[in-house]
């Protein structure tokens, strides 16, 4: 276990213990950003799993963004949970429910992808919704396959559907949990790492939400600032990102997608020099939606996949302004199919919520055939569609998994979340984001 600190070594050794010599379906490995998850679950994959054991890891994450760099780090093949399990999102065209249509669904005949030998591995667990882990653990109960979830429990709850519980599903089912309590990337007196943990334990309800005080590390270059406006410090960090030729490591994170919009517009406009709302060549954008051909049977663009915009061709479709584009993934590949991108996703957003309003309420005063009429509007324009968003600011939803060197946080956005529980874990979230800098507007 060369190379691994004390409490690497003890999760290592309880999870030899829980793969060998126990029948549970599900281990965990839980902990804060920079406490060595990523470390651990190497050397439990390639020293535990692959050498010392009959299993076949099966590695996946919950994020697109953390395929390629987790592919990266452990030197073998990682998929998305969707892509391994054959999972596609669904939607009756005309009830308007939405849901994951599995292979067995599609093909009674079908064979599993998983068996008695399966590990799989899943990083960013905690983003794993009710239905997910529903249909993982009937077919872990079906194939006798086993799951080690990696992540951290207190950051946003997953998103939720109709009166499902507002939880972390995949931290409540876990059977044994691997501690990691000594942090490995930063010091013990890192003023985001201390921010992180007065937030962490508010999580938790062991304390209150912490007092904000701008706290510099030395050097004066590293560590928390509290301003009263945001955005023109975001000005200020894109325009230093653009002058050093990178601004990819650069985000504001905030709670509601029309402040993320609003965002995103002045920054094109106050530091990109771009007025006109049309992506141009070279953007990077992120599919705020799972993107699907016309018909819905093939995902061109998964939910949360960050692709660059490689040629555009302006227009008007569905009676909207807007624009024809090509994308490239994260290796440079064509990505099959050119979508329409409206110029404005609050438009777009807004007619659906109008559209699906009404399908409601014709379903609700009984007129069924009304209500299917409208739901396959619905479906329609959201297919035509893509509702692709700039990057320069995100939700904190949208945000998790990657890492930045600085995060703005919009806390007065976030102060607009109901749930009081969910928004210190949106805070939390948002500040465990950054290695370097995190700018906070309170």
């Amino acid at each position: 276990m060369s190379g691994l600190m004390k409490d690497q070594q003890e999760a290592s050794e309880a999870f030899e213990q829980w793969l060998n010599n126990s029948h549970e379906t599900f281990c965990g490995l839980w902990a804060s950003a920079g406490f060595g998850k990523s470390w651990s679950a190497k050397h439990i994959i390639q020293e535990v799993i692959i050498k010392n054991s009959n299993y076949t890891p099966l590695v996946t994450s919950m994020t697109n963004s953390a395929v390629g760099v987790l592919a990266d780090f452990v030197d073998m093949e990682v998929k998305t949970l969707h892509s391994l399990m054959g999972w596609v999102p669904i939607a009756n065209k005309e009830t308007g429910e939405e849901g994951i249509s599995t292979p067995a669904m599609r093909d009674k005949d079908v064979e599993s992808v998983l068996n008695k030998n399966s590990l799989v591995v899943v990083d960013e667990a905690g983003l794993m919704g009710h239905l997910e882990l529903k249909l993982l653990k009937e077919e872990c109960v079906k194939t006798g396959a086993r799951v080690l979830m990696i992540g951290d429990n207190c950051q946003c709850f997953p998103v939720t559907r109709n009166d499902e519980e507002l939880c972390v599903p995949a931290y409540d089912i876990t059977e044994t949990y691997l501690n990691l309590y000594i942090p490995k990337r930063t010091d013990k007196d890192d003023t985001i790492y201390v921010l992180s943990n007065k937030l962490r334990d508010a999580v938790r309800g062991e304390s209150r939400m912490p007092k904000l005080a701008t706290a510099l590390n030395k050097g004066k270059k590293t560590g928390v600032r509290i301003v009263e406006d945001i955005e023109e410090y975001a000005y200020a960090a894109f325009r230093a990102g653009v002058r050093d030729g990178d601004t990819s490591n650069i985000k504001v994170l905030a709670f509601t997608n029309k402040r993320c919009l609003t965002l995103n517009r002045k920054i094109r406009k106050k530091v990109m020099n771009l007025s006109d709302p049309t992506p141009v060549v070279g953007e990077i954008m992120v599919a705020n939606t799972s993107i699907t051909q016309m018909d819905g049977d093939e995902v061109l663009i998964k939910n949360n996949q960050v692709a660059t915009v490689k040629s555009v061709e302006k227009t008007d479709s569905f009676g909207l302004p807007g624009a024809f584009i090509q994308y490239v993934d994260e290796f440079g590949e064509d990505i099959k199919g050119i979508v329409f991108v409206p110029a404005s996703p609050q438009k777009l957003r807004d007619r659906l919520h109008v559209i699906a309003s009404e399908a409601a309420k014709f379903r609700e005063d009984g007129n069924d055939e009304k209500a299917t009429s409208t739901w396959k509007t619905y479906y329609n324009l959201k297919e035509g569609c893509a509702d692709m968003r700039f990057t320069y600011a995100m939700t904190v939803n949208k945000a998790q998994g990657i890492t930045l060197k600085h995060a703005l946080v919009d806390f007065t956005d976030i102060d607009q979340c109901r749930d009081k529980e969910q928004k210190l874990r949106y805070k939390y979230t948002a500040v465990t984001r950054a290695t370097d800098y995190v700018t906070i507007e309170d």
